[in-house]
């Protein structure tokens, strides 16, 4: 029986031994995958720097860096420099484009905008556009799609006026600007800055008299830069209806109406000096 048991125990070590020498086999070694990235952005130049709110249409272009063999569905989302793209009584302030899809082999798809007028002489609104998400119509391992890289394709960004800039080409000269309403119990001076805040440091001219009439000049010498004309209600807060004309050195004249509800720019003068020739460009704020 000893014996029998000590065959076994030969058997077995051998068997151990067999096992052990038999783990020698190579390594199974996996296909890799090779995956490509994909960047999404806005292509294209933003070229919708001017639109008219009541009516006023845009497009963006979105795009992809290689055409993929599946459709690639982009959401997109848009915020207001007001904070809301809804007017007073509720009602959208402009329709748009919500999901694009850039089709099986393409590279590019564009997104559509109109806007609505809102009711309210509130001037310049600026809507960003954004890439909220990307989907694709299949799952792929082979492509992976991510932002562009480049900042100036990760939004586009639309200027939407209630009455477009105007564009004046003058002589070399001062530029007359009389703000004027009717409400004689209501007090306000008015400013030329040379930037959009309002401190001491950045007036150009101001006027604060104490009828309805305030009259502020910019001087020939001012530099090529935008300026802003600022109205300070004067120890009150209401809505008022106002008048601004300007006259320039060449005899034009051009006036805006509209209703300032605070302390505030209420528009904005671009100069530009090419030789002989000066050019404003005057903007509702």
């Amino acid at each position: 029986m000893k014996n029998i048991k000590l065959t076994i125990y030969i058997v077995l070590l051998s068997l151990g031994f067999i096992a052990c020498n038999s783990e020698t086999t190579d390594p199974v070694i996996g296909t890799p995958t090779s995956t490509s990235q994909v960047e999404i952005g806005f292509s294209g130049s933003n070229d919708n720097a001017g639109i008219l709110e009541d009516g006023g249409q845009a497009s963006a272009s979105v795009g992809i860096t290689k055409s993929l063999p599946f459709d690639v569905i982009v959401e997109l989302e848009i915020t207001s420099s007001d904070g809301s793209l809804e007017d007073d009584a509720g009602q959208a302030e402009l329709t748009y484009d919500k999901m694009v899809t850039i089709s099986a082999g393409s590279t590019s798809a564009n997104a559509n905008f109109s806007f609505i007028d809102d009711g309210k002489s509130d001037g310049a609104e600026t809507y960003t556009v954004k890439i909220k998400n990307a989907t694709t119509s299949v799952t792929s391992t082979e492509y992976f799609i991510t932002a562009s890289s480049d900042l100036e394709q990760q939004s586009r960004v639309f200027t939407v006026y209630d009455q477009l800039p105007d564009v004046i080409d003058t002589t070399a000269g001062s530029v007359q600007i009389d703000l004027m309403w009717t409400e004689s119990s209501r007090d306000m001076d008015f400013y030329i800055l040379n930037a959009p805040e309002p401190l001491n440091s950045n007036v150009v001219d101001r006027s604060e008299g104490f009828t309805t009439t305030e009259s502020v000049d910019l001087p020939e010498a001012a530099g090529d830069i935008t300026y802003y004309l600022y109205v300070n209600q004067y120890f009150f807060t209401a809505d008022v209806d106002y008048t601004i004309d300007f006259t320039f050195p060449d005899g034009q004249t051009i006036n805006y109406t509209g209703t300032v509800t605070q302390d505030s720019n209420v528009m904005s003068l671009a100069k530009v000096t090419d030789g002989d020739t000066v050019t404003y460009t005057i903007t509702k704020l």
